[in-house]
């Protein structure tokens, strides 16, 4: 072999070869503990209990027996809220109270997947595939999210898939995977209304259900938006939260077994987000009268995904702060400039 200085020794490539060893054994044990994070913690959990924790417990059933006998939630639910306030029962009892409330109008469980198929059909989601400890994966690859046309629609996926993960869950398992690919996203994709609704639902409405998110290959501009998001999480949340880059296919494998992978991130799952969806809604419907091009029927399927609920508040001016609402302005700019692009065309 050679290169611009002349010949390759044999020393140099036992030591290429060497350094390439020693980085997949660091990624290796760095992998081992980001599948095991969750729960490494014994406390708090069923079967391990404190003496206090358990009078928690009952004290918790008892209160939410009281105010909503038809509740539906396991011990194993109660302890999950109890863990997410530090079993604290009063703060404890009011995020129960708001999250029964949040079901009752939301009524995750039955979102009908057809309200959700741009989201899909543009490529932007997939639950697909467990990682290597058995949580159920969703997948979420960002280049393809069109803020302007589908946020309500997203927003409503998400809460499908949450509510997928959490019922596709391996026996004894309590946590989903979450992973974002982040190849390709720019400003026209960032959506901090689509971020202040899913983290507030994920945290408030799905506590302790994330086991891991992953953020692969973050491009410089995602810094903008992770210091306008991460205030939004709470500390235990962001504990979980993994930025990787580098050849992300290649340390992938260390997290999820081949087959549980996207063939676009370099698995063998054959399974993709329009396959996912035509496969259970069909084929997409086509253009509405009078309007040309695909993103016709997008438009009126994000339009009819949100009928009867609200979902896409944006957040708060006293939660994004300054450095927010630049983001939020650069953002809408952005839309507004992919809109006209797309209806020139």
């Amino acid at each position: 072999p050679q290169h611009k200085g002349g010949l390759i020794s044999t020393a140099e490539i036992d030591l290429s070869s060497l350094k390439t060893e020693m980085a997949d054994e660091k990624w290796q044990k760095e992998a081992h503990a980001i599948l095991h994070l969750a729960g490494s913690d014994p406390s708090g959990y069923l079967g391990r209990l404190t003496e206090a924790e358990q009078k928690a417990l009952d004290d918790i059933r008892a209160q939410v027996n009281g105010s909503n006998p038809n509740h539906g939630m396991s011990d194993a639910d109660l302890l999950r809220y109890l863990r997410a306030r530090e079993f604290n029962l009063q703060k404890t009892f009011k995020m129960i109270s708001a999250s029964l409330a949040w079901i009752e109008k939301i009524k995750p469980a039955s979102i009908p997947l057809e309200e959700c198929r741009m989201v899909y059909d543009l490529g932007g989601a997939l639950p697909f595939g467990k990682d290597k400890v058995g949580r159920q994966a969703m997948w979420f690859f960002t280049k393809h999210h069109k803020p302007k046309e589908v946020c309500q629609a997203a927003i409503k996926n998400a809460f499908y898939m949450m509510t997928y993960c959490t019922q596709s869950l391996s026996p004894g398992q309590e946590c989903f995977a979450v992973v974002f690919d982040l190849e390709g996203y720019g400003m026209k994709n960032a959506d901090l209304t689509w971020c202040w609704n899913v983290i507030d639902s994920l945290q408030n409405h799905y506590p302790e259900r994330m086991g891991m998110c992953l953020l692969l290959s973050p491009p410089s501009v995602f810094s903008m938006l992770w210091k306008v998001v991460k205030p939004w999480l709470a500390p235990r949340t962001v504990s979980k939260i993994h930025f990787i880059d580098g050849d992300v296919k290649h340390k992938l494998r260390a997290l999820f077994d081949a087959d549980q992978i996207p063939a676009a991130l370099g698995g063998t799952g054959n399974v993709t987000p329009q396959g996912f969806i035509q496969a259970k809604c069909g084929p997409p419907p086509p253009p509405a009268a009078k309007k040309k091009g695909w993103f016709s029927w997008g438009r009126r399927s994000s339009d009819e995904a949100g009928a009867g609920t609200v979902l896409d508040a944006p957040p708060p001016m006293e939660a994004l702060g300054e450095e927010g609402k630049k983001v939020m302005d650069s953002c809408v700019q952005e839309n507004d400039k992919e809109s006209e692009d797309g209806s020139s065309k």
